[in-house]
């Protein structure tokens, strides 16, 4: 077995340095690990809201137009670098990372809290539930 040192980052609130420091020293196995995690994530639920995504700027919308008249329909090279279509692919990518994000963390919460907990699963499942409507 190997004896390395495991660097826990400076940031990372008390909770999770407590939780690190149980499941490393062997306190607590990786199921309560998990099952502590997610009532901890329980605790920031509010922040998980669904994130809409960005209005497509005229070229984009454009594009979308063109494309859909005509499968075979290309842009220059030059299209992909306007600023205002890099932007918005950008800020379509960080939203759909958030989101998805957000969806599997609900999912993990959902999995590791005992079902007898119900408001915390009617929390969990309207989020969810919103996220499907949305997404």
């Amino acid at each position: 077995m190997l004896n390395a040192e495991v660097k826990i980052d400076p940031t990372l609130p008390k909770i999770g340095k407590e939780l690190l420091r149980k499941v490393m020293s062997k306190e607590i196995t990786m199921q309560e690990f998990d099952v502590e995690c997610a009532h901890w994530l329980l605790d920031t639920i509010k922040d998980m809201v669904w994130k809409p995504m960005p209005s497509a700027p005229i070229e984009v919308r454009e594009y979308v137009e063109n494309k859909r008249k005509d499968k075979d329909y290309k842009v220059s090279q030059e299209f992909w670098h306007i600023p205002s279509v890099q932007s918005y692919f950008a800020q379509v990518s960080a939203v759909g990372s958030c989101n998805r994000s957000n969806t599997q963390w609900l999912q993990f919460m959902s999995k590791n809290i005992d079902k007898k907990n119900i408001p915390a699963h009617e929390k969990i499942n309207n989020l969810l539930e919103k996220y499907r409507i949305c997404g």
